[in-house]
């Protein structure tokens, strides 16, 4: 297992490179402005993304490994359900627009933008389900190959896009990168299904009890930044603002981007082999790897001063404050995300949606709290989501001592 892990986490790395690389190059060629236009589009796309895939892909996981379903009729079932939801997308974002979440598009016409961001969401939505039909047959490199296209195929063509027109037609970027993933998806697809013999059957009862929690867990999850994003407009923050907050957040935005790429292939590990026996032990060696993040955290937040203006522009300055929170809550992070496919191999997917349900209420409550005081609404996210970090981690400790494990499995 650890072969096969370093080696996703490795390949996969470029990915989340990608991704940070894209939000440099932004912040360099449009400021702070356009980080926080790009981080509005990106944060509702994810989304529509994570509401589309219905917890699906980590669900096939689970059916084909457990012969619940054959991997051909769960490809064929895909690609038409997510052609249909890039549709319901776009018609979605209409609202978004209208509801003034997105801004209202300048060089194109609103049916335009709403079918371009619907592009996006059907083409990456089919590519996360075309993961969870290819991990069982490789979790290893061509699964990492595959998991990283997303992130490089949109951070390439956002940024060509950035370079020749600005912010101009960043949904036609959004719309390429979709559809980019989708087509690559159908080809992996076809590819992992040609020629199997298995009965083209889908037991849909087990699809979908094994589903639930995931889809609650993973759009809990996206649902935290566009929350952010809504209380901070309500607040009066701008894409000024909203983009100082998306550069601050880097480190906890890749953190997060990193765990979803190889969670994946924990789970498809840990649910073959973790036991409540093993699970004292593993909890145990992730605190002391969390512990060691915790150490390392506090040299980010003191060179966090220096790094910001370097690395993203003097316009970033504002933003070196709410860097140093986030970074002190990178320990927690740590630990969550590495806890949420363990508790899935062990059968608890219900606490994973719990412990994030929870996250977004104290990160709404901590946020509101600070409104009414007077503070800011840069410095008053920031301390809302390490806050809500600690506070979550120490949830996880409290839900996953053995005994309590077994309690709740049993």
């Amino acid at each position: 297992m650890r072969s096969a892990l370093l080696t996703s986490v490795a390949i996969q790395s470029i990915g989340t490179l990608s991704l940070f690389a894209l939000v440099i190059a932004i912040s360099r060629i449009g400021g702070p402005q356009a980080q926080g236009l790009f981080a509005t589009v990106k944060s509702w796309t994810d989304l529509l993304s994570a509401v589309g895939q219905l917890g699906l892909p980590q669900a096939f996981v689970y059916v084909i490994n457990k012969g619940y379903a054959a991997p051909r009729p769960l490809f064929r079932m895909s690609v038409v359900y997510a052609s249909a939801f890039g549709v319901v997308a776009g018609i979605t974002t209409v609202l978004a627009v209208l509801t003034e979440y997105l801004e209202a598009p300048h060089s194109v016409s609103l049916a335009a933008v709403a079918i371009l961001l619907g592009a996006n969401v059907g083409g990456m939505t089919l590519h996360n389900l075309i993961r969870g039909i290819l991990l069982p047959y490789s979790d290893g490199m061509w699964f990492a190959l595959f998991s990283i296209a997303a992130p490089v195929v949109l951070a390439v063509s956002v940024t060509t896009m950035f370079l020749f027109f600005h912010a101009g037609l960043i949904e036609l970027a959004f719309a390429l990168a979709g559809i980019l993933c989708g087509a690559l998806a159908v080809l992996v697809g076809a590819f992992i299904t040609k020629g199997r013999t298995e009965p083209s059957r889908i037991d849909f009862h087990v699809l979908v009890r094994q589903s639930a929690s995931t889809f609650a867990l993973s759009v809990l999850l996206v649902l935290q930044p566009v929350l952010t994003i809504v209380l901070m407009k309500w607040w009066g923050a701008d894409n000024h603002v909203i983009g100082l907050f998306n550069v601050a957040a880097m480190a906890m935005v890749i953190s997060n981007v990193l765990f979803a790429m190889v969670s994946p292939t924990l789970f498809n590990r840990w649910s073959k082999s973790l036991s409540i026996a093993d699970a004292r032990g593993l909890f145990l060696r992730m605190l002391r790897w969390a512990l060691l993040v915790a150490g390392l955290s506090l040299i980010a937040a003191a060179l966090v001063p220096f790094l910001i203006v370097a690395i993203f522009g003097a316009a970033f300055a504002e933003a070196t404050g709410a860097a140093q929170i986030l970074a002190l809550g990178l320990a927690p992070v740590f630990y969550n995300r590495m806890a949420s496919p363990a508790m899935l191999g062990l059968g608890l997917p219900h606490w994973n949606a719990a412990i994030a349900g929870a996250r977004i209420v104290f990160i709404v409550l901590i946020l509101l709290g600070l409104a009414w005081s007077g503070h800011g609404a840069l410095s008053s996210a920031a301390l809302a989501w390490t806050i809500a970090e600690w506070l979550t981690a120490a949830l996880t400790l409290f839900a996953m001592t053995p005994r309590r494990a077994g309690r709740m499995i049993a």
